[in-house]
This record gives structure tokens, sequence and C-alpha cells, in this order.
């Protein structure tokens, strides 16, 4: 029960992030800043930053809704976590290197 209430935690966590990061555009300017690449540079750096906050939004509501779900002994669940582990751990060295 412990780990659950911590994937849930974890999961608004996640979820703050993502609500939170809908103001780094309007703070960093990213409209004028993207503006000044070719159209089809800008249009792949919106692509990808909303791939971005998706996987955060839907890793967020995985861990929030269905926190049992990531918890079964199953190589799914196993992978699944591992995946969200691995893509926070490498944002986190990204973020700081």
């Amino acid at each position: 029960m412990r780990l659950e209430l911590l994937l849930r935690l974890a999961g608004v966590g996640q979820l703050a992030l993502a609500a939170a990061s809908l103001a780094i555009p309007r703070v960093l300017g990213w409209r004028e800043e993207t503006g000044r690449l070719s159209l089809l540079t800008g249009r792949v750096f919106w692509l990808y930053a909303a791939y971005i906050w998706g996987f955060n939004v839907s890793f967020g509501l995985l861990s929030l809704l269905a926190p049992g779900w990531l918890l079964t002994p199953s190589p799914l669940a196993a992978a699944v976590s591992g995946f969200i582990a691995a893509y926070w751990g490498v944002r986190l060295v990204a973020q700081f290197a």
C-alpha cells in the first residue's frame, strides 16, 4: 500500500510539472525564437515539445490513476516502470550535467 501511495504522489508531481511547463514557451519566448528558424525546423521543435509534454502527462496519469498496474509482477509492468524511471533519470542527468 505504501508503494501505491508513493506512485500516486509521483503522478501528482509529474502532472504538476506538466502543468507548470505550459508557461515555459511564454517565459522563454519560444514563439519568437522559433520564428527565426526555418519553417520545418520550427515545426519539428514544437512537435518534440508536444511529445515530451504528452509523455509527462501520460506518466503522471498512469502513476496517479493506476498505480496497481505498475506494481503487478508482470514483464509489462516492469518494462513500463523501468522506462519511466530511465526517462526521468536521463532527464535529471541531462538537466544538471
